[in-house]
């Protein structure tokens, strides 16, 4: 996002550590002068999936987590997909981490 870079809570555990595959890549970002920003690693467990909900209602509200895939931004705004892999905490916590952004 412009001069930011946003490192994601990802909500599938197979992913969790995704972001060490880049890191080099994020830390030569960041010593070029771009901000950079991550979430709090969540916790996952048991209690933040419903498997028997509907798809897309899946995960709970419990901690934030979404994927980059979760958001679109168009032009000075960002439009966020609740889904399978991005909750509405998800939403709020990016719209705290971008607060001259509309989310």
């Amino acid at each position: 996002m412009g001069e930011t870079i946003i490192e994601t809570p990802m909500a599938l555990r197979a992913r969790f550590l995704e972001s060490m595959a880049y890191k080099d890549i994020l830390l030569d970002y960041f010593a070029s002068g771009s901000r950079w920003i991550s979430a709090l690693k969540p916790r996952l467990t048991d209690a933040m999936y419903e498997p028997t909900a509907p798809m897309g209602e899946r995960l709970r509200d419990q901690e934030p987590v979404f994927d980059a895939a979760n958001v679109l931004r168009f032009g000075t705004d960002l439009l966020y997909l609740v889904s399978k892999s991005g909750n509405e905490l998800g939403a709020k916590w990016l719209q705290s981490a971008a607060p001259d952004r509309q989310v």
